[in-house]
């Protein structure tokens, strides 16, 4: 089973500036088509019915994000609190994983990956929560809490991507192949 990834935007300089790494910002076409669409093709997954003029209005919100936060729940990833609503008024939150790895029309790629987008259930508990842990990175507001440090970051060793993250067939991959970052 393989994905197939996207080049969706540069790394936002706020996000540069709390510690990730200046690479693409990439999202699988499942993943893009499951955070637009309420159902469809794929079975056993979440579809978060954001609908197309959302995701259009993704890039620009996520450069300007309320707030960063680092995951709870992923230790080589952060949470940006983006200025959206979704359709049931819930504010919408994505999760980017840091220095991932991708594959683009069998080119090797080092990306930052956007790993989930979603209205967020909770949101007033869910903020309280990561304030009370020391989570917080950013805020629009107070500007740069604290930078990402080393016990912030989990380094992989490099390996051979995984099947779930290749595309050997350029066809179905989209992308604009001029803004891939060759793999180091």
């Amino acid at each position: 089973k393989r994905s197939i990834f996207f080049f969706f935007f540069k790394t936002p300089d706020i996000l540069k500036e709390i510690g990730l790494d200046d690479l693409p910002i990439t999202m699988t076409q499942k993943h893009l088509y499951t955070i637009i669409n309420k159902c469809g093709k794929y079975k056993d997954v979440n579809y978060h019915n954001l609908g197309i003029d959302l995701i259009k209005e993704l890039p620009t919100s996520l450069r300007q994000p309320l707030k960063i936060l680092l995951s709870n729940t992923k230790a080589d990833s952060v949470v940006l609190v983006t200025d959206l609503i979704d359709k049931e008024n819930r504010p919408v939150i994505a999760s980017i994983k840091m220095n991932g790895k991708g594959k683009i029309d069998n080119k090797k790629i080092n990306t930052n990956v956007l790993t989930s987008v979603y209205g967020r259930n909770n949101y007033d508990n869910f903020i309280k929560n990561n304030l009370e842990e020391g989570k917080l990175l950013y805020d629009r507001n107070q500007g740069i809490i604290k930078e990402l440090g080393i016990g912030d970051r989990v380094q992989f060793p490099m390996s051979k991507p995984s099947k779930d993250v290749t595309s050997d067939n350029p066809k179905t991959a989209i992308q604009s192949s001029d803004k891939i970052v060759p793999y180091n």
